[in-house]
């Protein structure tokens, strides 16, 4: 009977080492994946120039960018010829870019104060089939993020030129520019804690990216004037937008917690879809408007028509609530007539506006 107890007991002794032991083994185990994934984010962010986490670290400025052993460092470039695409990665410092007739190409930051080499603008020119004559320019060399009270300004000449791909890109920086006369094949603006003020004539692709931050300072904004005809127009902020255009085949365009100005003397379509917004919209020969509250809690809606118009508006409203209490809101037509609550018309109503709203609409003549 002893025997028993005492085979039982060595028994129990034996299989709690064994839990113990498996029991490390799984601690041991679980420590070396944990620093296998540790090891394996701090790789992808070493080796990865383009991820989106590092550049957190950054205050959304991209620090490190592909093939940085193919670029230059000079705080001046200068050469003869022309460019087919332009790629500008910039921030602390105005950028200044404008086209001229000269055949001349210059590239020329000014500094706040004394730099090295490691501070200094980087750019990459290439001359393939792919993409013809390019360059790409970066603020300093790729991985230095620690910047200090450091800020310098760019200036840019290229020689206009139809068909030129151009993108420019900054923090904290304001963008100033000027593409008189120039037929452009894509230009893609996108400015972080900035504003933004140009002129272009025509276009095939324009896209316009702001701050996604309500916080943004109220006086950022974008003021942009185009002559010619733009195929394809696009924005997406939450800064201040005043747009005057000439002709547009398709707009369309996205904002949040910003004032929108809009005047377009022509287009085939627009479509808006806005939120914690105020409107003001001069509204020329357009085909077909769609215009969406995307949050039920818009501005006012300002719709300024000339006098010979001819629109049928069509109106879904929604409740306007302010602090989860539904307010009630109107609309006033200074032009046209009243057909019904959900339906005005202006002259014989040919052109399309369909409204869905929540704040006030306002339907006035241009003065």
């Amino acid at each position: 009977m002893s025997e028993n107890v005492s085979e039982k007991k060595i028994v129990k002794r034996e299989v709690k080492r064994e839990k113990k032991k498996k029991s490390k083994n799984r601690k041991l185990f679980g420590f070396f994946m944990f620093l296998l994934i540790i090891g394996g984010i701090a790789a992808f962010l070493l080796y990865f120039p383009s991820c989106g986490i590092l550049d957190t670290m950054t205050k959304g400025f991209s620090t490190r960018y592909e093939f940085s052993s193919h670029y230059e460092a000079s705080s001046k470039l200068e050469k003869t010829g022309y460019l087919d695409m332009v790629n500008i990665n910039w921030r602390d410092g105005d950028v200044k870019v404008y086209t001229h007739d000269s055949d001349e190409i210059l590239f020329e930051e000014t500094p706040n104060k004394t730099i090295t080499e490691k501070s200094m603008m980087h750019y990459n020119y290439q001359e393939t089939d792919k993409y013809g004559h390019s360059i790409l320019v970066q603020y300093c060399k790729s991985g230095n993020w620690k910047f200090g009270d450091l800020k310098k300004d760019l200036t840019v000449y290229i020689p206009k030129r139809e068909n030129l791909k151009i993108t420019i890109h900054t923090y904290n920086s304001d963008i100033e520019f000027d593409f008189y006369d120039t037929k452009l094949n894509e230009m893609q603006i996108q400015s972080n804690h900035g504003s933004v003020d140009g002129k272009f004539d025509s276009a095939t692709k324009v896209q316009l990216i702001g701050s996604s931050s309500k916080n943004v300072k109220s006086d950022y904004h974008y003021n942009i004037t185009q002559t010619g005809i733009v195929n394809k127009f696009s924005f997406t902020t939450c800064q201040s937008m005043n747009l005057k255009l000439n002709e547009v085949n398709y707009f369309d365009g996205g904002s949040a917690w910003g004032k929108v100005y809009l005047d377009i003397s022509k287009a085939k379509e627009v479509e808006l879809a806005l939120g914690s917004y105020s409107l003001f919209f001069n509204i020329g020969l357009i085909d077909k408007i769609n215009l969406k509250d995307k949050y039920s809690n818009g501005g006012d809606t300002n719709l300024y028509f000339d006098s010979d118009a001819s629109y049928t508006i069509n109106i879904n409203r929604k409740e306007y609530k302010e602090e989860g209490e539904v307010v009630s809101k109107t609309t006033f037509n200074e032009i046209g007539e009243k057909i019904n609550d959900s339906t005005y018309k202006l002259g014989s109503g040919t052109k399309i506006i369909n409204i869905t709203v929540a704040g006030d609409l306002n339907i006035l003549e241009k003065k």
